[in-house]
């Protein structure tokens, strides 16, 4: 396990770094004008369709549909994953709300009045560090991505990638957030996938054999 989540945890460490760096600098407001000034029209309609496939009640319901598919498809160790990933990309949220309040960033919408970190907010707009929807998104990722080939990864790396860039488009979050929450959702999942899912399909599989 240690080996599996080194790389991901260094990431996540280096993403942290480069995130508190982007938003000291104020790298950060220079994407938001720049996404405010080239994503209009249908950008932005884009932008928001893709964006609630972060949704929280949206991820569980294609969690949901892609276990049934797979459980139709007799490929029940991919099924269960899926369902697995569920409880799991939760977890992850849970963990990624307690980051958001302790850090307390606020919005890109209370520009110019708020930018700097408040610390211990507790406001809606308030919890914007990390990205909330691209932190599960990858968390889910790193939790199914070792059942996929090359084509299946890239197509889970670059849905997950596109949701994290709909939320600077809609402006929602700053680019540091979805810098950091993607690379601490992949850790999460990473992580939760190691301790909890691995140990559950090993558990089935033992069981299976012993019948």
């Amino acid at each position: 396990m240690k080996k599996e989540i080194t790389l991901p945890a260094i990431i996540a460490f280096i993403a942290f770094i480069v995130a508190l760096f982007m938003h000291y600098i104020k790298f950060d407001i220079q994407v938001y004008s720049l996404a405010n000034s080239t994503c209009t029209g249908y950008c932005v309609k884009i932008s928001e369709l893709i964006t609630h496939l972060g949704d929280g009640w949206l991820q569980i319901i294609l969690c949901i549909i892609l276990g049934i598919w797979y459980y139709k498809q007799t490929n029940y160790n991919l099924s269960k994953v899926w369902f697995y990933a569920i409880p799991l990309a939760l977890i992850a949220g849970a963990i990624g709300q307690i980051v958001k309040f302790t850090f307390g960033r606020p919005r890109p919408k209370l520009l110019p009045e708020y930018y700097d970190f408040q610390w211990f907010e507790f406001a809606g707009s308030m919890r914007g560090f990390p990205s909330g929807h691209t932190l599960t998104s990858f968390a889910i990722v790193a939790i199914v991505a070792s059942n996929y080939g090359t084509k299946g990864k890239i197509v889970l790396f670059t849905l997950a990638s596109l949701i994290g860039i709909s939320r600077i488009t809609t402006n929602a979050h700053f680019s540091a957030d979805v810098v950091f929450g993607a690379a601490l959702g992949y850790l999460l999942g990473v992580v939760l996938k190691n301790i909890i899912l691995d140990k559950k399909l090993k558990k089935l599989k033992t069981g299976n054999k012993n019948d």
